[in-house]
Order: structure tokens, then sequence, then C-alpha cells
């Protein structure tokens, strides 16, 4: 005799555990200490990115309206030809400060 199932319960499933397969970071130089030291200069660089973005912002508001609120900071939009700007800016201070270690990497080609 065949048992079927009627108005079963639903199972409860448990989240399951995402886990990156291979190393937890990707090691570009011999000694370990030198990548962290690098990960979190490339973080600082960021930020100082974003602060030259803001001061950019503020100095844009300024010539338009003479005047900073903290709303007019946070839904400003920069035109096309602003935000342009602000690339050229963020590739010539990577180009800077990457300079050597692009240089030495060219140099070993």
């Amino acid at each position: 005799m065949a048992e079927t199932l009627t108005n079963p319960e639903p199972a409860k499933r448990l989240p399951r555990k995402r886990i990156a397969k291979g190393p937890a970071r990707p090691q570009y130089f011999e000694n370990r200490d030198l990548d962290r030291m690098m990960i979190m200069f490339v973080a600082l660089m960021a930020e100082m990115m974003a602060i030259r973005d803001r001061l950019d912002t503020d100095e844009a508001l300024l010539e338009s309206t003479g005047k900073l609120s903290a709303e007019a900071i946070e839904s400003f939009q920069p035109g096309e030809e602003r935000e342009q700007a602000r690339e050229e800016a963020r590739l010539a201070m990577m180009r800077r400060v990457f300079r050597v270690l692009r240089e030495e990497f060219e140099g070993d080609a």
C-alpha cells in the first residue's frame, strides 16, 4: 500500500554559508606584511579621492550659490564636464602614486 502525504509541512531551510574558494586575499608581494600595507594604503588613497571630490562639490556650490548646506552637498550632482575633470584628477593621482611600481613593472617586461 502506497502512502501519500497530504499537506506536508515544508522543511525549514537554514542559510548556507558562502565561502569563497582559494586564498582569502591574493598575494602580490613575497612578504604578506607588504600586501597588508598596500591594502591599507590603497584604502587611504580612495578616502583621499573622496575628500577631494567633496571639496570640489563645496567649491562648486560656493561658486554657484555663495553658501553651503549639508542638504545641498549631499544632493549635488556634478555636470559631465566637472565629472570628467574629477576623473582626470583621480587618474593623475593614481599615476603619481603608483609611478614607482609601474616603472618597475614595465622595466621587467
